[in-house]
């Protein structure tokens, strides 16, 4: 009997530690898959940022690339419409010569070189009127601002 209850303690014991065993593994398991799911979820959620930030920055890129054309439609209407309001021909030309007499009064070497840069690009127009380059005068050239557009 002693015999038999030493054996049943001892089987008992077995038992208990297998379970005991077996609850830990569980436990691992269920950690192990905690674990896996959050690292999954992170995973998740950074792809989810990483593709708001991407939309974000299309976006951006969009309104920007809208904004900097509107922008140049506006400068292109503002510039066509300012070469609109001057008068063309033979007419305008006589009011601009009196507009940069009248501006340069008080400097007359100022509108001798401006009478001069004129001069020199009427003539290029009317030797080679067939080059566009002669017939287009940039307003924002350093050298005509300097001889001419700064004068009113």
């Amino acid at each position: 009997e002693e015999d038999a209850a030493f054996e049943k303690s001892q089987n008992d014991a077995a038992v208990a530690e297998a379970d005991e065993a077996s609850r830990r593994e569980e436990e691992t398991r269920k950690q192990e898959e905690m674990k896996r799911l959050a690292e999954k979820a992170a995973l998740e959620e950074k792809r989810r940022k990483e593709v708001e930030l991407h939309q974000q920055a299309v976006a951006a890129r969009q309104e920007r690339e809208l904004r900097e054309a509107m922008e140049a439609q506006a400068a292109k209407d503002a510039d066509r419409a300012f070469v609109d309001s001057i008068k063309k021909g033979p007419d305008g030309v006589r009011e601009q010569l009196s507009n940069l007499r009248d501006g340069t009064a008080s400097d007359p070497k100022a509108y001798s070189v401006a009478i001069g840069s004129l001069h020199t690009i009427f003539s290029q127009i009317t030797a080679h009127p067939e080059e566009s380059k002669f017939r287009r005068i940039r307003r924002d050239h350093p050298k005509f601002d300097e001889d001419i557009g700064r004068h009113p």
